[in-house]
């Protein structure tokens, strides 16, 4: 079941020194190995990934030991501060270079299907045959020299086959949320699913595992999936598989769709400010919604989304409807009052997935000309003008500012030659 592959550790051992953080935490590691027998490996996606020609900045690390000493040792030798997770027994460690997490060596038992595991702790061989796939079960040994990869026997042969495999049959009964890795995997990688797996993927569809998960850890799933390159590819799988039920039921998934979700990467919209603070998940989700904006409530109250998100997409909503009868004849103090209040990201999305060049003109016309439009008189030049505060007040302010964004004022004196006209005529 555990086999050895004999690898090239140099080549890794090249790329881990032009990384002197990692290459030092690693060190540190064997270090402490040398003083307590205690063994460290490191473990899952990045390991695959090396073998697939990638790499990735983020690594975990398997410890065979007590991870306590371990980050105590850790701490006062390279002077790191990490974060501790009792539960699962790891600990985050950020590094100038990347994060390194590291996990007790360990197996897992769910008291109920759909359950967060139990964790117990055990070796490496218990750790890798615990994972979601064979392609994830792959290790590489830090504690002797070469550097060697090794990893369950279906491991190699999955890999080379290009194959998504689940390492047993009860996997997506125990753990529903593998659904979802599953696809994501697949379409990452480029690989295909093993027969029994699709077997079992099709009947954990049928069976309806995923009742067993709550709507939060669904929503986790989804965030990843939108994070991915290939995401709207994976939404497409999750529905033909009968899985897009538990995210939003009949997702509508148009080729328009696909297009503004690749645009999205790397759009840079410089009328629209500090584009790079938005959260590239909540831009894809509701650009997703937009295109599904007949079921969107159904979304946002499924996944009791913030009152934050849920308001963007009644802007999101009512804009999409309001825009539809948008004539190019529209002043500039109408598309002020039309957008003025509505969130960036929304007009974002908006602007990326309306086809109407008209609206994508007022946008540009709104963030241009009229966002930061101020008035230049205030209540106390309306006082000096003999007007009480009141509905009066608010309506002259109104006015004079109306005719600033409509380029009937230019300015603070003709603004003031405005009101006393309109004072006198009153």
């Amino acid at each position: 079941m555990f086999c050895s592959i004999i690898e090239n550790g140099a080549q890794l051992t090249a790329w881990m020194k032009s990384h002197t953080g990692l290459y030092d935490f690693v060190k540190a590691l064997q270090d402490i190995h040398e003083e307590t027998d205690y063994r460290f490996y490191i473990v899952g996606g990045f390991v695959r990934d090396w073998v697939l020609g990638g790499h990735s900045m983020d690594l975990d690390i398997a410890v065979e030991g007590d991870i306590r000493k371990v980050m105590a040792s850790l701490s006062e030798s390279c002077e790191l501060e990490y974060t501790y997770y009792e539960r699962f027994k790891t600990a985050t460690f950020i590094l100038t270079e990347g994060t390194v997490d590291l996990v007790t060596c360990r197996s897992e038992s769910y008291s109920f299907d759909g359950a967060l595991p139990t964790v117990f702790s055990g070796n490496i061989e218990d750790d890798l045959a615990r994972r979601d796939f064979s392609v994830n079960a792959l290790a590489i040994d830090l504690c002797q020299e070469p550097w060697k990869i090794c990893g369950l026997d279906a491991s190699v042969s999955d890999l080379e086959r290009k194959t998504i495999r689940v390492l047993h049959n009860r996997s997506f009964q125990e753990d529903p949320t593998r659904l979802f890795r599953a696809v994501r995997y697949k379409n990452r990688l480029g690989f295909t699913y093993e027969a029994v797996t699709l077997d079992l993927i099709h009947q954990a569809v049928e069976k309806g595992y995923l009742r067993n998960i709550s709507a939060d850890r669904i929503l986790q799933e989804l965030s990843k999936i939108l994070k991915e390159g290939k995401s709207f590819d994976i939404l497409e799988d999750l529905v033909a598989l009968g899985i897009d039920k538990w995210i939003l039921p009949d997702l509508q998934l148009p080729q328009v769709l696909k297009r503004a979700l690749k645009n999205m990467e790397g759009l840079e919209l410089t009328f629209i400010e500090d584009t790079e603070s938005f959260d590239p998940v909540e831009l894809r989700m509701l650009t997703i919604l937009y295109y599904n904006t007949d079921r969107a409530w159904r979304f946002v109250e499924r996944f009791r989304l913030s009152r934050r998100f849920a308001n963007m997409i009644e802007d999101l909503t009512t804009l999409v409807d309001q825009v539809k009868s948008i004539q190019s004849s529209i002043q500039n103090a109408e598309v002020y009052h039309l957008l003025h209040k509505v969130p960036d990201e929304v007009l974002f999305v908006l602007y990326l997935c309306t086809d109407h060049m008209l609206v994508k003109n007022i946008i540009e016309r709104y963030y241009i000309k009229l966002k930061d439009q101020k008035n230049v008189i205030s209540g106390n030049d309306l006082k000096e003008l003999g007007v009480s505060s009141g509905p009066q007040m608010r309506t002259l302010l109104s006015k004079v500012f109306k005719g600033l964004l409509n380029g009937e004022i230019n300015d603070r004196t003709e603004a003031l030659e405005y009101l006393n006209r309109y004072i006198e005529k009153d």
